[in-house]
């Protein structure tokens, strides 16, 4: 899509979100005197749109400022919501129904008497109302990154209209303000930054294992704060750096740690041993915090797969936001990561700390490392070792999170220590790891070893998309690499297109929440994103033209549908339990719909079965079933719009049925003249 084509589309997209929201929040009133749980979650999700709709508004009216990548990124944004917008509404719109029969529009439903929800539907009802909640909250974490990113470009029209947004007094807009301010060479708003050296002298402190920061809290005080080092080398290197942490501070004032995954600081105190202080307030509602390094060693924690994602994608979150203020980390590694129990998870909710080494993006690079093997095996290849090869940019914190990711993934500890003694690492149980890692043929050779765990044995534990980000991450400064490879093609005026680069890569759409009614349980699942549906869509349709299965003799098609009914059959009961637990169906419904699959399987292999010759009973051949999983905006969009898709076996609405088999009417046309088809079957 050209650039003015897509500006003027999205510019409308804007629009027609806000235009659901105001509906859906409509639709959420016609609750408000409802039972008090209905009522407050009904007007949480005003108020969360609230948000939402303040940040829309302000992204339409800068629109034009932005250049065509982060508009682009911002219009796949939009598509999820409008997905998650509309369902919401649609589904609590079916409980006013009863009540309300003919209610369709906003004007309607506003001056609409207040329903009373029979007791029957109540617990659906509030079950609905919370996925909206969580959606919505979900969507935020998604959006928040690249919203931000807007306070980084250089624009008049930009501060113009960030300053009529201001005046609305919301928290959001007066943070924006805040963060916009602060990545000023010249702060508007003055603020005390370094604090007095003997702030901290009466503290009480507590280690933290694997961590140099501290957790301190002072006389007469009942809070507890988090002091993180930072060491300078010599007198020169303490007055060189005072710059660089005194903006760090500034920055990281502004942070809401919920939105930037960074903890709020309080300011920096100077030492006489040539070092800097930077003092964390720690965030409510968390408590006893720990590094990411004591609790993978610990590998016994009971936890879900989703729990793994939500702090990998908090890590992914946490760096973007470094970016965004324009500094590189440079450090990050699992003892850097620190974990704060709360009470969403049981591996608690994770923050990026440990900036000994930070410094702003575009400052003077040292070519000088050191050995110590267990810091480079999280470093690049060209920043392993005494003698470094390449100055630091912001795709080497790319590679560090890399690493991170595989290790959360295969949740096992690369670097193991005595006890809590960090200064004496050996390797974990995977043997890549070495003394000799200033090498850089050996250090080419770890990175190998990671990018193969990632291809191998990472897509088991968390998913081919998983994967997929963690291979990005790795690879993301090799040669023919487009996502990030070429630095001079990503610098740009606002140093913007690295870290839009790296949302659209690493932090937007990534995973859809999947949730069984029965047990109220919630998941995360890969969303496969347009590039996922392509290769997937291509796959089948080489395999079809392979002939492997499609000119595959009769009674060798036989004898596998065969197979797969006798695997059927003796999996019937199990089988039954998950399509009760999945779709909340009756079990009697179950038990007489489940065995059905075994009796069509036979069925289509007797009409295949023109001649019998026993052969070995084998499988259907790679690449002949594909699954993708995700949004109907998206990777739904994405397989009805692709060309080699011929046929569409759908369950969706009238209206969507429609445009779906419009689009597909026009491949197969295109298709059908060389006899080559490729079949979908997609459930919504």
């Amino acid at each position: 899509m050209a650039g003015v084509d897509l500006a003027l589309a999205t510019v409308g997209a804007v629009d027609v979100t806000l235009r659901y929201g105001k509906i859906l929040v409509e639709t959420c009133r016609a609750f408000k005197h409802a039972e008090k749980e209905i009522c407050e979650r009904a007007l949480h999700i005003e108020s969360c749109w609230k948000r939402t709709s303040l940040q829309l508004d302000f992204l339409g009216r800068v629109w034009n400022e932005l250049d065509q990548e982060h508009q682009s990124i911002q219009s796949e944004i939009l598509t999820v919501l409008n997905e998650k917008v509309r369902a919401a509404d649609q589904k609590l719109n079916s409980y006013l129904r009863e009540h309300q029969p003919s209610t369709n529009v906003i004007s309607d439903l506003a001056e609409s008497p207040t329903v009373k929800v029979k007791r029957f539907k109540y617990a659906a009802l509030k079950e609905s109302l919370d996925k909206t909640i969580r959606d919505m909250e979900s969507w935020q974490k998604m959006f928040d990154p690249s919203w931000f990113l807007i306070m980084r470009v250089a624009s008049e029209h930009v501060d113009n209209v960030l300053d009529r947004s201001h005046q609305d007094n919301s928290m959001m807009m007066i943070l924006a303000s805040s963060v916009r301010d602060s990545l000023r060479e010249d702060p508007q708003k003055p603020v005390s930054i370094f604090l007095p050296e003997n702030g901290l002298e009466t503290a009480k402190f507590i280690d933290i294992p694997f961590s140099s920061a501290k957790l301190a809290q002072r006389a007469h005080s009942t809070k507890w704060l988090l002091v993180d080092p930072i060491p300078c080398d010599s007198l020169l290197d303490f007055n060189q750096r005072k710059k660089a942490i005194r903006d760090l501070a500034r920055k990281l004032m502004t942070t809401d740690p919920s939105t930037f995954a960074l903890l709020k600081c309080v300011g920096a105190v100077p030492k006489a041993s040539h070092e800097f202080l930077l003092v964390f307030r720690t965030p409510h509602n968390v408590s006893h915090p720990r590094t990411l390094r004591s609790t993978l060693l610990l590998g016994d924690i009971d936890h879900s797969l989703s729990e793994r994602f939500r702090i990998a994608t908090q890590l992914s979150r946490a760096i973007c936001s470094i970016h965004t203020f324009g500094f590189v980390h440079k450090s990050i590694r699992p003892e850097n990561i620190m974990l704060f129990q709360d009470d969403d998870s049981a591996l608690g909710s994770a923050f990026l700390i440990g900036f000994e080494k930070i410094r702003p993006e575009e400052g003077a690079s040292r070519l000088i490392g050191d050995n110590a093997w267990e810091k480079n095996l999280y470093r690049h290849p060209e920043r392993q070792g005494v003698r470094l090869q390449a100055p630091y940019v912001m795709q080497h914190d790319i590679y560090s999170l890399g690493v991170c990711l595989l290790e959360i993934g295969l949740w096992q500890s690369f670097v193991h220590y005595n006890d809590t003694d960090s200064d004496h690492a050996e390797p974990g149980s995977l043997e890549f790891a070495g003394d000799a890692l200033d090498s850089s043929s050996r250090a080419e050779s770890v990175k190998n070893e990671l990018v193969a765990l990632a291809e191998e044995k990472l897509p088991n534990s968390m998913g081919s998309r998983y994967a997929m980000i963690v291979k990005t991450c790795l690879t993301c400064l090799d040669e023919g690499i487009e996502d990030f490879g070429d630095e001079a093609e990503l610098q740009d005026e606002d140093g913007v297109l690295v870290a839009v680069r790296y949302i659209e890569k690493l932090g937007k759409g990534t995973f859809v929440t999947v949730e069984m009614p029965s047990l109220a349980e919630h998941w995360l699942c890969n969303t496969a994103a347009p590039e996922d549906v392509d290769k997937a869509v291509r796959i089948a349709y080489e395999t079809y033209r392979s002939g492997i299965w499609s000119k595959a003799p009769r009674h060798f098609r036989a004898d596998v549908l065969d197979r797969i009914a006798d695997v059927l059959q003796a999996n019937i009961a199990p089988l039954i339990t998950l399509e009760v637990r999945q779709t909340g169906r009756a079990c009697r419904e179950m038990k007489a719909q489940v065995p059905s699959l075994v009796k069509w399987f036979k069925y289509f292999s007797s009409i295949l079965r023109t001649e019998e010759r026993p052969v070995v009973p084998t499988s259907v051949p790679d690449g002949v079933f594909n699954v993708v999983n995700g949004l109907g905006g998206i990777t739904g969009k994405s397989l009805v719009e692709h060309p080699l898709v011929a046929k569409i076996d759908i369950t969706v609405g009238q209206a969507r049925l429609s445009k779906a088999t419009g689009i597909v009417d026009d491949n197969r046309e295109a298709q059908t003249q060389e006899g080559q088809l490729v079949r979908l079957l997609a459930k919504s």
